[in-house]
């Protein structure tokens, strides 16, 4: 009897220490999720006629992330999207990146996992990660920092993908070139 009342205090304990986190964020259209206070951006260079560059931004317009949350830190953080969340406000660049870029008919979704655990109230933490690209896992450096009041956890960071080291087919046509790296930046802001 002592050892199942033990075994019933130690679930009820755990699930207490560990609490899991499940948020989801859906933005309607590019210019909702630019303006929203949790949000996934990426930033890319396109290079034309080998030597004029602009930049171009995009927003993951629907994901979702859970983690395990004790008292020092946040455990097995893993963030989900849709490939076709994936928004630059540009359709015909959507389209080439969704069906060249990321070959979102058979690849349909595209995960963040943290390989590690981020720490609570700390800022400039190197963290592994890796991110499932067209079906395949590739490790990235996360930076991230962690803040909290009250009711919400805020965590920031950023992090870049190489397009050649990922394997990602180059949209790029004869006078425009896509730069090798983009940039990742994330704010996510979770209730208590």
């Amino acid at each position: 009897m002592k050892s199942f009342i033990f075994a019933v205090f130690v679930f009820f304990f755990l699930n207490f220490a560990m609490a899991e986190s499940v948020a989801t964020f859906e933005y309607t259209d590019f210019k909702n999720a630019e303006k929203a206070e949790s949000f996934l951006k990426f930033e890319g260079i396109s290079i034309k006629a080998g030597m004029f560059s602009s930049t171009f931004t995009g927003f993951v317009k629907s994901f979702s992330i859970g983690a395990s949350v004790t008292d020092s830190e946040f455990k097995t953080v893993k963030v989900n999207f849709k490939t076709e969340s994936l928004d630059t406000d540009n359709s015909s660049r959507n389209e080439k990146m969704w069906e060249k870029c990321l070959d979102s008919k058979t690849h349909k979704e595209m995960t963040i996992l943290v390989a590690e655990p981020i720490k609570r109230k700390m800022e400039g933490q190197t963290i592994p990660a890796k991110i499932l690209i067209r079906g395949i896992e590739r490790p990235i450096t996360l930076t991230v920092s962690t803040t909290e009041d009250d009711t919400t956890y805020q965590v920031n960071g950023e992090s870049f993908i190489s397009v050649k080291e990922t394997e990602i087919p180059d949209p790029s046509i004869f006078i425009a070139k896509l730069d090798d790296k983009i940039k990742i930046f994330f704010q996510l802001k979770i209730n208590k």
